[in-house]
């Protein structure tokens, strides 16, 4: 008797509820198999609500929205819950006609029985604990991840596995790997997440995650660092973007200890970071720590801790998302038998053709010498090479003489010993009259056009890859309207013209 008549009146107060707060379409009472009747009071911190025809109860599945209700004339929400499975939970937002409540401390499962009665209704405490959207975009490939989001238990794991539902193919801690099977269910490694450790995800096509919750506090956060040289897979639990030196300043770091992102790789020595590598919301990080046993730290937290410069693009464009695994590379440069000392020199390492790690070089005044350090990403045994361009000249370097084999999260070379990278004298050089390119990044195999003079005949161009090599060399009466290029990279494009005027160019392929 209780839940049928539970069930008619949450019905009827069902069809008049207009959803204030766009919690989504009124839930088709037919889409699912069960239901549940539900008799709730409100409090908010403790505190009862009485309650007004402005207010609204919602009642949740997974984020998707199964149940919404009016206060009936009692004073109390009486809502219909539709479900599928008696383990799905049953999460609640409350709207008090000005503001939404989304934290609420009960969370109940699927009962056909129902809960609460007009004399003893389900209490449902809201709290006031704001609730935040963390979303970040996963390009295709790997990316290492972590979240500010307080996670509690396997909810976090649930949605991030939703949110990369259609392309995710594995996610990775440093203890075990979940694995996507066929049927889209996920399998394996642990079960639940934690802010203070680094993911590595996959996917097969850039993909959004959004991860709904409370804003984690990073002083509740300790970091813990195993010793002796091991690398450390930890998270970045802050929802602000900090320099090294800023967020790490709780922690006493070891000479020679090491920060590692796919995007750069920041060194401790001399009381500083070297390069001060920015730490990001939504990034994991590699921590190698040299001390003799584990050490603990929180994150601090400094506002202003970046301040505000213009980005330069850099001149290679490195695919960082590619590979799982990264090295790092602290080199000097040579051209010919000349140490180079300027800041506008940019050096790239490639596999395969495509540049996978970029850097310009920096001044260290305690050795008075310009290094660069690069982060690579590659598997283990592929054939790095070097590129370098003089960004103020314009002048691009051919295939350096000097090569490597990637190992996973190896250190080359350090500011004592730098690895020296060496060029031959012979550069391309870019005339001072230029070509501009029309789409501009250009998708790989798109067609591009040549922006010259109307009166200019093109008779040839030839295209350079950023190793030096050329690609393609087209000849005779050629439009302006070239075909497009199948590797993503960065190409320099010369154009000689019957005019006898040459002219040279950049285009990104991606």
């Amino acid at each position: 008797m209780k839940k049928t008549l539970l069930t008619i009146i949450a019905a009827l107060l069902l069809g008049g509820v207009v959803n204030a707060q766009s919690w989504g379409e009124n839930p088709d009472s037919h889409a699912q198999p069960s239901n549940t009747p539900i008799v709730a009071s409100i409090t908010v911190n403790g505190e009862s609500v009485t309650l007004d025809n402005t207010m609204r109860l919602g009642a949740f599945i997974n984020d998707s929205l199964r149940g919404i209700a009016a206060p009936h004339t009692d004073g109390k929400f009486w809502i219909q819950v539709f479900y599928t499975d008696a383990n799905d939970n049953i999460t609640f937002k409350f709207y008090d006609g000005t503001d939404e409540y989304t934290t609420c401390e009960t969370t109940l499962a699927g009962a056909e029985d129902g809960y609460g009665t007009p004399s003893a209704p389900q209490v449902l405490n809201f709290t006031t604990t704001q609730t935040m959207t963390q979303t970040s975009t996963l390009a295709e490939g790997w990316t290492w991840w972590s979240t500010p989001i307080e996670m509690e238990g396997n909810n976090g794991l649930e949605q991030l596995q939703n949110s990369i539902s259609q392309y995710g193919t594995k996610i990775m801690s440093q203890s075990g790997t979940r694995m996507k099977r066929p049927n889209g269910s996920w399998m394996g490694g642990f079960t639940s997440l934690e802010n203070e450790q680094c993911y590595k995800i996959n996917v097969s096509e850039t993909s959004t995650v959004t991860m709904t919750g409370v804003w984690a506090d990073p002083n509740d956060h300790e970091i813990t660092l195993a010793g002796d040289g091991q690398w450390n897979w930890i998270g970045y639990p802050v929802t602000i973007s900090q320099q090294a030196g800023s967020a790490l300043a709780n922690l006493t770091p070891e000479t020679g200890d090491a920060i590692m992102g796919p995007n750069g790789t920041g060194f401790y020595r001399s009381g500083r970071w070297i390069p001060n590598i920015t730490l990001t919301p939504g990034s994991g990080y590699l921590y190698k720590s040299n001390a003799s046993t584990t050490k603990t730290f929180v994150y601090a937290v400094n506002r202003p801790s970046i301040p505000y410069e213009t980005q330069e693009q850099p001149f290679w464009i490195a695919n960082t998302h590619r590979y799982e695994n990264c090295m790092a590379i602290v080199a000097v440069v040579y051209i010919g038998e000349e140490e180079q000392r300027d800041e506008t020199m940019e050096l790239g390492a490639f596999v395969n053709g495509e540049c996978t790690g970029s850097a310009k070089l920096f001044y260290v005044e305690e050795d008075d010498r310009y290094f660069t350090v690069l982060t690579v990403g590659a598997n283990d045994g592929d054939r790095i090479s070097f590129g370098l361009v003089n960004n103020s000249k314009g002048i691009v370097y051919n295939e350096s003489i000097d090569h490597l084999a990637f190992s996973k999260n190896a250190i080359v070379g350090y500011f004592d010993q730098p690895y020296e990278i060496h060029f031959s004298s012979l550069g391309i050089e870019e005339s001072t009259q230029r070509v501009a390119m029309y789409p501009n990044p250009v998708d790989r195999g798109q067609a591009f056009k040549l922006n010259i003079p109307q009166e200019e005949e093109v008779l040839d161009v030839t295209m350079v890859n950023a190793l030096g090599a050329v690609v393609r060399h087209d000849t005779g009466a050629l439009k302006s309207t070239i075909t497009g290029l199948p590797v993503a990279g960065v190409y320099t494009i010369k154009v000689y013209c019957r005019s006898g005027n040459t002219y040279y160019g950049r285009l990104i392929v991606k």
